[in-house]
């Protein structure tokens, strides 16, 4: 099959600057979109552009990429690309669509736009051009999510009764991630509630929020009766963005942001005759495949275009849960709760 001819547009930590760190690579095979692009047969590199010509040029030594440049323009005559990968903020996205005349895809960070409005326009910029768009929430892509999400979860745990999630970094950074998951694999969020003051991010020394985005306790209807709780961390005394999800037969954790999966089955009590217990000291653990996400969004974006095989995150899909965010952020705003119904 045809390889894609592709620029990256962005030189930042997701485009290509987690690979730098060793931990990083030790535990996620694909931590950017450099080491994706780098191995991908489906994809022909051709190019990175971005605003620091010195950032363009080092990732393009490194990966052996044909050309870098400060400017879009430049490198459309040579490269013609058909995918985009924005690793860059919203600003500047119209620009570039306006400026790749054979675009057919683009693979996109969150957030969609500043603002919902944004979001939408992006997204309807696209649609009539008939481009696809892939967001990189990638915990769709990953194959562990893709099980539990295809029945899995219930085989595992039975009907969900209540979910527990742990974020930080802020709202749109990262509980986005968790909304997205939960959207995934439980149902959709009906309505939200924040609870309690916001408070502003207190990051680690790796990956710094935006400036306005706020911490928020959150509480969350989601399907038809199921709560679900979301609870800020503050990354200054350790990174997590996890989830607890209780069933009717068990509970399956999904901690160490993906790292380490593991499912506790329902036993008889050891404490009441004729009750039941979830064996919380005996884990079984199950592998993580999370260091394959980034490249399984790419293959899944390859087969979109070859056929007619749906996006594993549309645009669509993205939007509905920074709808969710968005009404977290009304309700903090107003107090009271907001309906995420359409």
């Amino acid at each position: 099959m045809n390889a894609y001819r592709t620029v990256l547009i962005g030189a930042g930590r997701v485009a290509a600057g987690y690979a730098h760190d060793p931990l990083n690579v030790a535990s996620v095979r694909y931590a950017t979109h450099a080491q994706v692009l780098a191995s991908h047969p489906r994809f022909a590199w051709g190019a990175v552009v971005d605003r620091s010509g010195d950032a363009a040029a080092s990732v393009a030594r490194q990966y052996s990429v044909p050309l870098s440049s400060t400017n879009v323009a430049e490198i459309i005559e040579p490269l013609d690309p058909e995918v985009a990968v924005l690793a860059i903020p919203p600003s500047g996205r119209y620009e570039i669509l306006a400026a790749l005349p054979n675009i057919r895809a683009v693979i996109v960070e969150k957030p969609l736009g500043a603002t919902i409005d944004e979001a939408r326009q992006f997204l309807q910029a696209c649609s009539d051009r008939r481009i696809l768009v892939q967001v990189n929430l990638w915990r769709r892509a990953d194959p562990v999510f893709r099980s539990l999400s295809a029945g899995l979860l219930r085989e595992q745990i039975g009907s969900v009764q209540a979910i527990v999630c742990m974020y930080g970094n802020g709202l749109r950074n990262n509980a986005i991630h968790m909304v997205d998951a939960v959207r995934m694999l439980v149902g959709e969020f009906q309505s939200v509630q924040s609870v309690g003051p916001s408070r502003t991010p207190q990051p680690g020394m790796a990956v710094r929020p935006a400036e306005e985005d706020r911490d928020v306790f959150f509480a969350a209807i989601v399907d038809e009766d199921i709560t679900a709780s979301f609870h800020p961390l503050a990354f200054a005394h350790y990174r997590e963005n996890g989830l607890d999800i209780w069933g009717t037969d068990g509970r399956l954790s999904i901690l160490v942001e993906g790292l380490v999966v593991q499912s506790y089955a329902r036993r008889e009590s050891r404490m009441l005759t004729a009750e039941f217990e979830v064996s919380a000291d005996r884990p079984i653990v199950q592998p993580s495949v999370e260091g394959q996400a980034f490249y399984e969004l790419y293959s899944n974006l390859a087969a979109a275009l070859d056929t007619t095989e749906e996006l594993c995150c549309s645009g669509e899909e993205a939007l509905r849960s920074t709808l969710v965010i968005d009404a977290v952020e009304r309700s903090l705003s107003s107090g009271k709760s907001v309906s995420c119904r359409p």
